[in-house]
């Protein structure tokens, strides 16, 4: 039996539509303290982030494993952690790589404004590289949705504080697996590892947003490949690719019934796909995201996103999703079948739209954080 209900979350074309684009030229300055201030002008709004390191959402021990639990010693995690930098006042989440000349960066700004390396490398302006920048939007032709399962209560709740570190903030430590596509997808391990931890990045970014309280810590990476990937993702799937959402819940009977160190360790298992999710392969909606509600009090712990190929975009799913996890609702949304001491735990705000529904007073506000 399963934990309560479980969150859908479908679009109809595509999560995060890409606004205005504008050419920059960032300007990057190093405190001895380690601090970062970069400078830029973009859709008429003078830029300036105050940066501090933020390696610490890496745990101490991360790395990188293939299917068969096997740690890959290809990627350079000290130099991985050292390039990550957040600026929480304005939203921003970046990946700075100093080794390259002038500086290159990729992550968000303002939870609003995608910023990465233009691929004209070799144009500069006052020794400053060029970088895009892209406005992330929401509109009424786009938008996440959600529809809800809801069975009998079987379990018992334990108290969500379980996942209190006696840090100053809420630590929820998540283990990220990638099926063997989105393996493919990636040229290199290095490559594959950078876009999981911006993307974890950015989605820790759009919870401080919230003034959740949250702090993400990657415990790992599990990477499958054509010769690692069990039988269930095939079995998951329609004739033309797209996954079955009873995938969420046979990925979820695979990590109890085959757990590792991480998986047990970890709060949240989230599952980084290359293809939407659907009931039926002809259905006219997919789902972007599937999470099992309150998954920190139950042991459920799998979600499932469609991991879109800039981070920066998929973060908003994997960030709605975790959230629906942690047993957040949509806003204005309330579900009696969830107790009473999780929905006074956490709570989300009106006013802040990354939980947004595209109905009743929050129509048209989807995933909007600004």
């Amino acid at each position: 039996m399963y934990l309560a209900y479980i969150f859908f979350l479908f679009a109809t074309v595509s999560a995060i539509p890409t606004g205005r684009v504008e050419i920059v030229f960032p300007s990057v300055e190093t405190s001895r303290s380690g601090m970062k201030t970069v400078k830029f002008r973009a859709l008429g709004e003078d830029v300036e982030l105050k940066l501090e390191p933020a390696g610490d959402i890496l745990a101490q021990d991360f790395a990188l494993y293939n299917g068969n639990q096997e740690k890959q010693q290809s990627v350079n995690v000290e130099s991985l952690r050292r390039r990550l930098y957040r600026d929480s006042a304005n939203g921003a989440a970046l990946l700075i790589d100093d080794d390259e000349q002038p500086p290159s960066i990729e992550g968000i700004v303002f939870s609003k404004l995608r910023i990465s390396p233009h691929e004209w490398k070799e144009v500069t302006e006052e020794g400053k590289r060029a970088h895009q920048v892209e406005e992330l939007t929401s509109d009424r032709d786009s938008y996440l949705s959600d529809d809800i399962l809801i069975p009998d209560f079987q379990r018992e709740m334990v108290s969500f504080t379980r996942i209190d570190r006696n840090d100053k903030c809420i630590v929820i430590e998540v283990l990220l697996v990638t099926d063997r596509k989105f393996t493919e997808r990636c040229e290199t391990n290095e490559a594959l590892t950078e876009y999981v931890t911006l993307l974890s990045s950015v989605t820790e970014a759009l919870f401080r947003q919230l003034d959740s309280g949250w702090q993400l810590r990657l415990l790992g990476i599990m990477t499958f490949t054509n010769e690692t990937e069990p039988p269930l993702f095939e079995e998951s799937k329609h004739p033309n690719g797209a996954y079955k959402p009873v995938f969420v819940n046979k990925i979820n009977d695979y990590f109890r019934e085959n757990p590792t160190s991480l998986s047990k360790n970890a709060d949240i298992i989230g599952i980084l796909l290359t293809r939407s999710m659907r009931d039926r392969m002809d259905d006219w909606y997919s789902f972007e995201g599937l999470a099992f509600g309150n998954s920190v009090c139950s042991g459920n712990k799998a979600c499932a996103i469609n991991a879109y190929e800039k981070a920066e975009q998929a973060a908003y799913n994997l960030a709605h999703e975790m959230a629906h996890s942690l047993g957040i609702f949509h806003d204005g949304e309330f579900y009696r079948c969830v107790p009473e001491e999780v929905s006074e735990v956490i709570s989300c705000p009106n006013s802040n739209y990354i939980m947004g529904y595209n109905s009743g007073d929050n129509y048209g506000k989807i995933f909007r954080m600004f």
